[in-house]
């Protein structure tokens, strides 16, 4: 564990020290929105990293709208050539994808908008993941839906007791060796910014529960989504019965995918 740390911080001083001294340029006309017309690839004998990362299709299935830059460097690592890290809107790495006859090298390309949040991702060739007939397919076979209120202390990221005891009752049930998302959403009210960070650290906390459950780290993706996707609308002036009508947007889902 110490050895992989000093390995971590040594990649991010190599990163920062590319950052300044001014690699941060931008190849793909990037929007605010984190959105491109023209994805272009850097050349691969370009990377700082040529010999790039086996993945695997469990792991590519986790990279979803939403992610942001340290969610995605605990995911893939850090980018592998010299856009930099910090304030800009595309990362490249070179991924080696298993297949049944050997490994397939291709290219991948973030895309991050404004708030440096991933929105899109481009592949070279563009049908590096798509699976042979005879690949196993993932596919969510379940997916738990948890009340934030049951779980967390208004404004809070830190598990209640009872909503330990959820969340352990919950780990004690999951199958062997599965891969789970776990998901935080909050309600509109407040900053976009604030909401993202509060999602996002309720996500954290209970990835680290489930660890401390027995649950495999790198099995598991926490993802904070923020306002997005609400399950109902609401509107009025009346701020408590606002906050009540809006309480089935703030939740936590738990996908198990197979």
């Amino acid at each position: 564990m110490y050895l992989k740390s000093v390995a971590k911080c040594t990649l991010l001083l190599g990163v920062v020290a590319s950052l300044l001294s001014g690699c941060t340029r931008s190849l793909s006309d990037v929007d605010s929105a984190g959105q491109t017309q023209h994805p272009i690839f850097p050349d691969k004998e370009s990377a700082v990293f040529k010999e790039g990362i086996i993945v695997t299709t469990e792991r590519m299935a986790l990279l979803k709208k939403g992610l942001t830059k340290p969610q995605l460097y605990d995911l893939m690592g850090v980018p592998h050539f010299k856009e930099g890290v910090w304030g800009v809107k595309e990362w490249d790495y070179i991924i080696k994808v298993k297949e049944n006859d050997g490994l397939k090298t291709c290219q991948l390309k973030v895309l991050f908008n404004k708030d440096m949040v991933a929105q899109s991702y481009y592949y070279l060739p563009e049908n590096c993941l798509t699976a042979k007939p005879s690949d196993k397919m993932l596919t969510v076979s379940s997916e738990k839906v948890f009340s934030s209120e049951a779980l967390f202390n208004f404004n809070s990221a830190e598990l209640r007791v009872d909503g330990l005891q959820e969340i352990a009752e919950f780990a004690s049930e999951l199958p062997d060796n599965v891969n789970i998302k776990v998901t935080g959403y909050t309600d509109r009210l407040g900053s976009a910014s604030y909401n993202n960070m509060l999602s996002a650290q309720r996500a954290e906390a209970i990835k680290d529960y489930l660890v401390a459950q027995g649950v495999e780290r790198d099995k598991i993706m926490a993802v904070g989504m923020g306002a997005n996707d609400p399950l109902v609308e609401c509107s009025g002036n009346n701020q408590a019965q606002l906050i009540a009508c809006l309480s089935p947007n703030r939740r936590v889902t738990i996908d198990i995918i197979q």
